[in-house]
């Protein structure tokens, strides 16, 4: 038989947790390592964690690298349906011993490489700034809810566009600067 205090205090946690993933954190890295046995619970792992709403890192351990490259191509699957950018809002990187090569998730070959204002010593915050972290309400699901993949590819056309009239300004500059060569030689 189960206690009723500590069933109580079991719902009160995951109330407090919910609650708690739901505000915005603050962005420190949090390190998820993935093994052989965590595949199969890979979807809870993502859920349980916010993967997306605060900076993250898998670590592959302990895989021969045919289960490196299924673990790899799965999270990205994930990524995907959940409609997740691996670099936005908050970057997801990955480490493995293979260095695999793939092209959707920001790769470190070490954890000193990952960049330093996500690693930061947890210390007490003093009282002036615990009454700023109170004021600060916005919500993660604000931020998730905006499609990131439309907007890379609308900025990515824009990019392209803005590639071709550079390209045309700079050539009708050059014709520009021949024209008024041209004049000055007529001149002299």
């Amino acid at each position: 038989m189960t206690d009723p205090n500590t069933q109580t205090c079991d719902s009160i946690a995951s109330v407090c947790n919910e609650v708690y993933n739901k505000c915005m954190k603050v962005p420190l890295l949090q390190k998820i390592e993935i093994s052989i046995k965590d595949l199969p619970e890979l979807e809870d792992i993502f859920r349980k964690n916010s993967i997306g709403s605060i900076p993250t890192i898998l670590i592959f351990t302990e895989m021969t690298i045919e289960h490196t490259k299924k673990a790899i191509h799965a999270c990205e699957a994930l990524c995907r349906q959940k409609d997740l950018d691996p670099s936005l809002p908050y970057p997801l990187y990955i480490l493995n011993q293979w260095q695999i090569e793939q092209s959707f998730f920001p790769e470190v070959s070490d954890l000193n490489n990952i960049p330093r204002h996500f690693v930061k010593k947890i210390k007490r915050v003093k009282k002036r700034e615990q009454n700023i972290l109170d004021k600060v309400v916005t919500l993660s699901n604000r931020i998730n809810n905006h499609h990131v993949t439309g907007d890379l590819e609308y900025i990515a056309l824009k990019a392209k566009d803005n590639k071709r009239l550079k390209e045309l300004c700079s050539e009708k500059n050059f014709y520009l600067d021949l024209i008024t060569k041209l004049g000055q030689e007529q001149e002299a």
